[in-house]
């Protein structure tokens, strides 16, 4: 088996989707990753650092936001809880006078104004006998209905009487709806309040009454609005951020919505189970942290873990500085924008360049492919042209083979008929020869035609003569019989004399009859003879006239015959010239087919060297295809 051509080999190789894909779209890919892929790395790198470093800022922001917030609160709770220790110990307090208390109650209640809402004073039966009868402007209000009300099964009352408080030690409790202040003030937002509580000893430490404050709630929340407009003034565009304040138990305590105090809770969010995990040893006391609020907008949330202030101990709260995060992290979204509008700048940029590129390349491709297809549909005319030139040198060599074959018979053929021609030229010769003596007979014998003709002629001149006298013959004969006739009817009329005469005529009438007979034949006969001398007559005019014609013939055939003679002659030695241009030509044949095989075996070569570079420039079509 003949080895594959390249053109064959070209084909079996199984290309790759990769390398079925254009490299100049692959090329314009890269230009385009080496392009982007830096530009969008760096600018996705400086979004994240700068999210990550607004993340932070905002982490410390919002963390000592709700630092500063709880410190401020816990601060002003930490006097508070210093207060009611003071007013217990003071001297009014001890007398347990209810005038007496109830003045000094009036007078802190204006002095420390707005602090308290309600200042409540218990003798050790739990029974009010002072509580302030102004407000927290110096108003009167009617409080009087509190005085003879028995508290004693209230926690703080409980508390302060069990002797279980240390001598700086007041009892706190966290922020609710207080009953006592609901009655003076009514029931709502004005009746939340914080009670810190501490027993009133005489000068024998002997517990003598209770006296319990009622914080006015608003200052906390007055505390935290103070500390929102203190943050949202910095111009940063903080106007969404909030404070919460939460409890122990993650109910809300205080927000921008004061409706949501004591009745919502938040201990299954994020950041409050995180702010509230740090006093079970599973949180920490400050962080960050996100969660989805009510509205399902993500906000970024900072806390911190009340922990009291001094001599406070503080009662679990935990307060929670939450801001949007779109705002938290506008800076890193003006970046992103910044970096998206110059990515898509320098996107266009590129794309604007790698187009140009592409078509650069791209003509650059086409000229190259159509050039390749141009040479191989080159190629291939050309190869199919020389194994057509080899098929004809194979079929012009088995035609010169045979010519060469035909040639040597012919030219055996030219020789035998250049014998002929001699064999022919000499009997042409003897037939000249032999023409010329028949012409000489054929003269001699139209002459004898001519000669017996013109005693036909004269015979039939005689046997006409012959048929007048056999008419006159015949009309003797009838003569004869007709008077023979009437000697028989005399002889009858004559009677026995005329019988010998009757015998007589009848004899002559039968002579007469037989001559009448004689002459008919006889007549007959010379008819006959004419018409058989008319027609030798006829035929001996026509022999004369054919044996003209032959003579004038054998004139013609003599001189045909000598003129083929001449022919003959001349062709006897342009067949001896023709013989040896025979044996010229078949050596030149011979000649010719060696030249014809040697085409042959170049022609196949050319057309395995042509289909070679076809099968190339199939592969450098395809190569270009796929640039």
């Amino acid at each position: 088996m003949a080895p594959l051509s390249l053109s064959e080999r070209r084909d079996d190789r199984p290309r790759t989707a990769w390398q079925q894909f254009p490299l100049r779209n692959l090329l314009t890919l890269a230009f385009l990753a080496a392009g982007l892929v830096p530009l969008l790395a760096i600018g996705w790198f400086s979004y994240d650092q700068a999210e990550e470093s607004l993340r932070e800022n905002a982490k410390n922001k919002l963390a000592d936001l709700a630092f500063n917030a709880s410190d401020k609160i816990d601060r002003n709770l930490f006097e508070r809880y210093g207060d009611v220790q003071a007013y217990a110990k003071s001297d009014p307090a001890r007398s347990m006078d209810p005038k007496r208390v109830t003045a000094w109650i009036n007078t802190m209640m204006i002095t420390y104004s707005p602090i308290y809402t309600l200042m409540v004073v218990a003798d050790t039966d739990g029974e009010i006998v002072a509580v302030n009868t102004v407000d927290l402007t110096g108003e009167p209000i009617e409080s009087e209905k509190l005085i003879g009300l028995d508290v004693s099964n209230q926690e703080w009352f409980r508390v302060a009487m069990s002797g279980q408080l240390a001598d700086n030690q007041t009892f706190v409790e966290d922020m609710h709806e207080d009953g006592l202040v609901a009655r003076v003030y009514g029931a709502g937002a004005k009746a939340q309040a914080m009670n810190f509580t501490f027993p009133i000893r005489d000068n024998q430490g002997e517990i003598v009454g209770v006296w319990t404050n009622r914080f006015n709630w608003q200052i906390s929340k007055d505390i935290l609005s103070e500390v929102l407009e203190r943050a949202r003034s910095d111009g940063n565009g903080n106007d969404s951020i909030r404070l919460t304040v939460v409890s122990s138990n993650g109910t809300i305590l205080a927000s921008h919505n004061d409706a949501e105090a004591l009745t919502r809770r938040l201990d299954d969010k994020p950041a409050v189970q995180s702010v509230l995990g740090a006093g079970t040893g599973q949180g920490s006391s400050e962080g960050l942290s996100f969660h989805e609020d009510r509205n399902s907008s993500e906000d970024l949330t900072g806390y911190f873990r009340s922990a009291g202030y001094v001599a406070y101990p503080g009662v679990g709260w935990g307060v929670i500085a939450s801001q949007d995060k779109t705002q938290a992290l506008a800076g890193a979204t003006a970046l992103r924008n910044r970096t998206f509008w110059i990515g898509v700048v320098a996107v266009l940029f590129v794309l604007g360049t790698a187009w140009f590129i592409y078509q650069r390349v791209n003509r650059v491709v086409k000229g190259l492919v159509d050039s390749s297809t141009r040479l191989s549909s080159g190629t291939t005319q050309i190869s199919a042209a020389a194994n057509e030139m080899s098929a004809g040198a194979d079929s012009q060599n088995q035609q010169v083979v045979r010519t060469s074959s035909a040639m040597e018979e012919m030219s055996a053929t030219i020789k035998e008929v250049a014998r002929n021609a001699q064999a022919t030229s000499r009997a042409t010769e003897a037939a000249v020869v032999r023409a010329r003596e028949g012409s000489g007979r054929v003269q001699a014998a139209l002459d004898g035609l001519q000669q017996t003709n013109a005693a036909l002629q004269q015979l039939r001149q005689r046997s006409a003569e012959i048929d007048q006298v056999v008419k006159l013959i015949a009309d003797i004969a009838a003569q004869t019989n007709i008077l023979a006739l009437n000697a028989a009817i005399e002889a009858a009329g004559a009677g026995a004399a005329g019988a010998r005469f009757d015998v007589v005529a009848e004899e002559i009438r039968k002579l007469a009859a037989r001559t009448a007979e004689s002459t008919a034949r006889i007549s007959a006969t010379v008819a006959e003879v004419q018409h058989g001398m008319q027609i030798a007559a006829s035929l001996m005019a026509g022999s004369a006239e054919q044996a003209e014609e032959v003579g004038h013939s054998l004139a013609d055939i003599v001189e045909g015959i000598a003129s083929v003679n001449d022919m003959v002659s001349s062709i006897s030695a342009s067949t001896s010239q023709q013989a040896k241009a025979a044996e010229q030509v078949a050596d030149s044949l011979q000649v010719i087919t060696q030249v014809s095989q040697q085409t042959a075996i170049a022609a196949r070569e050319t057309a395995g060297t042509i289909d070679d570079l076809a099968g190339l420039a199939q592969v450098m079509s395809n190569t270009a295809a796929g640039l």
